[in-house]
C-alpha cells in the first residue's frame, strides 16, 4: 500500500515497561485545509512487540482492527491505518494495544479541519483586473472555479449583462452599447468543506465620473475658529489616475493634489480634502480627475461662503412673569473672548453702564420694582463677527396674593415620532418646555426603547425658564431590523443654577415598518411518469416560496455526462416545476437529476437527487393472462374435434336407412364401409 509523509505532529507517551516507549505520529498535521481524496496516516510504534496480542484503532467510536476495512497494518513494531478524503470537522481517537497481559490505551484528539480556499477567477477580454472598453464593443468575461462540479455565478450592473449561472466556468460575450462605470462579478457561495469565493472587477467606457459631492458643515456657515471644513466627492474609473482639488478660498486659484501639504485623501473611491480655519468669505471650487487613457472630468464650479457671525449672547433671568420682589439675572458675553472681549461691547439697564465684567462676560443681579426695564447689549463687530445689538424689555408686576399657589415644571410636549422603514432614515421631535422660574443647564436627553445606534439628537445644553425648545431625533434605521412596533420612553434630566436636578419622561411607541425576512423556495418530492427506454419522460417537482419564484435551472445526466439546462424564467408563489425530455435508451442505465431554484430575494434552494433505473418495454399483467387462457381453449378444442365420431345417414330406394359410421381411418382411405 503506497504511504503519504507529511510534515508530522509526533506525541510522544511514557508507558509500562511490558510495551516499551510508545510514539504515536499522524502524516497531516491537524488543523490543515481540507484537499479532496487526500489519504491520512495515524501512527503507533510499540517498542516490545512479543508481548502484543492485539492492536485496535478506534476513530470517533468506531473500530478497526487487521480485518476491517480501512485495515490496521503493521511491519515489525509500527502499526499504522490509513483513511482516505476526511471532510471539515473535529475528531478524536486513539489506540487501544492489547498484551499478554493486560490492556493499554493511548489516546489522541486530531483536531479540526479547517475548510478550505477556494479561488474564482475573472478575466475582461483576458485580463485579470479592472478594463476599459469602446461603446458597443463586444467585450469577453470568463468565469472559472478552481474546484470541479460547483454552481457559479456571473453578474454585473452593466444593462446589457444578464446574469449568468454555470458548473465551474462561465464564458460569456456581451456587446456593450451603454457608457459609464459597472462592476462585474464572479462569485461561488462555498460548500460544507470549501469557504465561499468572491471576486469584482471593475469596467468603463468614459472618462471618470464623479457623484455624491459633499461639504461638512454645509454652505452658509457661520464662522467659529479653528474650524475644520471637509469638501469630498466620489469618484468612479477602473483605471483612475489622479484626482485634485480647484479652490480660491485664499484669494486666487490654486490646484491641491495628493502630494500638497494641504493634501487630497482617498478611500474606496472617496476623495476629500480639509480645510482649516476659513476666514468668513465667499469662495468657489471644483473637482478634477483622469483616467489612465488621459480621459478627464471636471465638476462645474461649486460656490461656498463662511458668514460672519453674531458675536454676543444675552440673558435676562427669568424673562417672563416677574413679579415684584423676584431676584434677576442680568448677562451679556461674547462666543470668542479673544476676538470680541468684553472691553469690546456695552450693556445697559435702560441707560445705566452695567460695570460688572470677566474676560467675556458683563452681569449684574437686580431687585426692580413694578415697571417696564429696556436690557441693551451692542458691539461694532470685527473682522470675523457682525456689528450687533440685542434689546430685551422686561415688565416687573405686582406681587401674587400669599395664597396663591403657581405650579411650574419642565414638560415634554408636542411629540411626533413618524414610523420608519426598514433600511431608511427619518426624524421625530418634541417641544422641551420650561415653565419654571430657573435656568436648567447641563440636559441630557435619553431614549431607552431602542439602540442608542439607531439615532442620534440634537439637544439643546440649557433651556432658560420660560422657554420652549424644539429636540429633533434623526433615525437612521438598519436594514436586519425587526419591524415592529417599540415602546420608547423619553427621559430628559437638567441641573438650575441652585444644584437641583430636574428629571421628567414621557412613554410612547414607535412602528418600525418592513418586510419579513425571506426564506429559500421550498422543494418538495420529485417524481416522473416513465422509466421506458427512449420514451418521452416527465420529471416533475412541487415547489413553493413566500416571496415568489424567479427561475430555475434543470440539471440531469440523461445523455451519459451531468449538464444543465438553461435558465428557466418561472413566477407565482407555488406550482409545478415540469421537464419534457426523450430518456436515454439504454437499458440498465441510472439517470439522475434535480432542480436548482431561485427566487425574487435572490435566495436559492436545491432540490434532492433523484434516480430512476432506465426499463425496456413491457405488457400488462392482465392481457397476458387473457392470451394464454386463449391458447389453452384453442389447443383443447382441436384434440376433441380428433376425437370425436363423425356421423352420417342415407336412405336406399327402398327407403331403408342404413348407418355409415367413418372412422377417423375413414378419412385416410378410399373405401367405405
Amino acid at each position: 500500500m503506497k504511504k503519504y509523509f507529511f510534515s508530522s505532529i509526533f506525541l510522544f507517551l511514557l508507558l509500562p515497561s511490558i510495551v516499551g516507549a510508545v510514539e504515536l505520529t499522524t502524516s497531516i498535521p491537524s488543523g490543515s485545509q481540507y484537499v479532496p481524496g487526500r489519504s491520512y496516516s495515524f501512527h503507533i510504534n510499540c517498542d516490545d512487540i512479543n508481548n502484543i496480542a492485539d492492536v485496535i484503532f478506534e476513530w470517533n467510536s468506531n473500530n478497526y482492527t487487521q480485518y476491517t476495512t480501512p485495515a490496521v497494518q503493521n511491519s515489525g513494531s509500527v502499526y499504522w491505518i490509513d483513511l482516505i478524503d476526511l471532510g471539515v470537522g473535529d475528531y478524536s481517537y486513539r489506540w487501544i494495544v492489547n498484551n499478554t497481559s493486560d490492556i493499554l490505551t493511548f489516546s489522541d484528539t486530531y483536531s479540526i479541519i479547517i475548510n478550505s480556499s477556494t479561488a474564482i477567477t475573472l478575466t475582461l477580454d483576458g485580463i485579470e483586473g479592472s478594463n476599459n472598453f469602446e461603446l458597443n464593443e463586444i467585450a469577453d468575461f470568463v468565469a472559472k472555479l478552481n474546484i470541479p462540479g460547483k454552481l457559479i455565478k456571473l453578474e454585473s450592473t452593466h444593462p446589457d449583462f444578464s446574469t449568468q449561472y454555470n458548473i465551474s466556468i462561465i464564458e460569456y460575450s456581451v456587446n456593450l452599447t451603454s457608457s459609464g462605470i459597472f462592476t462585474v462579478t464572479a462569485s461561488w457561495s462555498g460548500d460544507e468543506n470549501y469557504t465561499s469565493s468572491s471576486i469584482t472587477y471593475y469596467f468603463d467606457m468614459g472618462p471618470p465620473k464623479f457623484s455624491n459631492e459633499e461639504t461638512s458643515p454645509r454652505t452658509r456657515f457661520g464662522y467659529v475658529p479653528n474650524t475644520e471644513y471637509k469638501f469630498q466627492i466620489n469618484c468612479e474609473d477602473a483605471d483612475l489616475v489622479d484626482v485634485w482639488f480647484e479652490s480660491n478660498h485664499t484669494g486666487k486659484m490654486k490646484n491641491y493634489y495628493s502630494t500638497s501639504n494641504t493634501s487630497v485623501q482617498n478611500s474606496s473611491g472617496v476623495f476629500w480634502i480639509i480645510l482649516k480655519d476659513l476666514k468668513p468669505r465667499k469662495f468657489s471650487y471644483k473637482w478634477h480627475a483622469k483616467d489612465g487613457s488621459d480621459d478627464e472630468s471636471s465638476t462645474n464650479f461649486i460656490n461656498y461662503e463662511v458668514l460672519k457671525m453674531n458675536p454676543l449672547v444675552m440673558d435676562v433671568l427669568p424673562s417672563t412673569n416677574i413679579r415684584e420682589g423676584t431676584q434677576i439675572t442680568a448677562s451679556c458675553y461674547s462666543i470668542n473672548s479673544i476676538q470680541v472681549p468684553a472691553s469690546k461691547f456695552k450693556f445697559y439697564k435702560n441707560s445705566d453702564l452695567i460695570e460688572n465684567i470677566s474676560s467675556s462676560t458683563r452681569m449684574d443681579i437686580f431687585l426692580l420694582s413694578v415697571g417696564k426695564y429696556n436690557f441693551t447689549c451692542n458691539t461694532s463687530g470685527t473682522a470675523n463677527y457682525t456689528n450687533q445689538s440685542i434689546i430685551k424689555t422686561i415688565t416687573v408686576s405686582s406681587a401674587p396674593p400669599e395664597d396663591e399657589e403657581i405650579i411650574r415644571e419642565l414638560k415634554i410636549k408636542n411629540i411626533n415620532f413618524p414610523s420608519v422603514e426598514v433600511g431608511e432614515g427619518g426624524e421625530a421631535s418634541f417641544n422641551l418646555v420650561n415653565d419654571m422660574l430657573k435656568n436648567i443647564f447641563d440636559i441630557k436627553i435619553d431614549l431607552a426603547g431602542v439602540p442608542p445606534e439607531w439615532y442620534s439628537i440634537t439637544q439643546p445644553s440649557s433651556i432658560y425658564g420660560g422657554v420652549t425648545k424644539e429636540v429633533k431625533i434623526n433615525f437612521n434605521i438598519p436594514s436586519n431590523a425587526e419591524p415592529k412596533i417599540y415602546s420608547i420612553t423619553i427621559s430628559v434630566s437638567g441641573n438650575t443654577s441652585d444644584g437641583i436636578t430636574i428629571v421628567v419622561s414621557e412613554n410612547l411607541d414607535m412602528l418600525i415598518t418592513g418586510p419579513i425576512q425571506n426564506m429559500p423556495p421550498s422543494l418538495f418530492e420529485g417524481s416522473i411518469n416513465t422509466d421506458i427506454a427512449g420514451s418521452e419522460v416527465m420529471f416533475l417537482l412541487d415547489w413553493s416560496d413566500d416571496f415568489g419564484l424567479s427561475g430555475y435551472i434543470f440539471s440531469s445526466n440523461n445523455s451519459g455526462v451531468w449538464e444543465n439546462d438553461s435558465w428557466v424564467p418561472l413566477t407565482g408563489k407555488s406550482g409545478w416545476i415540469n421537464i419534457t425530455k426523450i430518456l436515454n435508451s439504454s437499458v440498465g442505465s441510472i439517470v439522475a437529476w434535480k432542480i436548482y431554484a431561485n427566487d425574487t430575494s435572490n435566495e436559492w434552494s436545491i432540490s434532492d437527487e433523484y434516480a430512476v433505473e432506465v426499463t425496456a418495454l413491457g405488457f400488462d399483467m392482465s392481457f397476458i393472462v387473457i392470451v394464454f387462457i386463449i391458447v389453452i381453449v384453442i389447443v383443447v378444442l382441436i384434440f376433441i374435434l380428433k376425437r370425436i365420431k363423425i356421423r352420417g345417414r342415407r336412405k336406399t330406394k327402398d327407403e331403408e336407412e342404413i348407418e355409415y359410421v367413418y372412422s377417423e381411418e375413414d378419412f385416410e382411405s378410399e373405401e367405405k364401409t
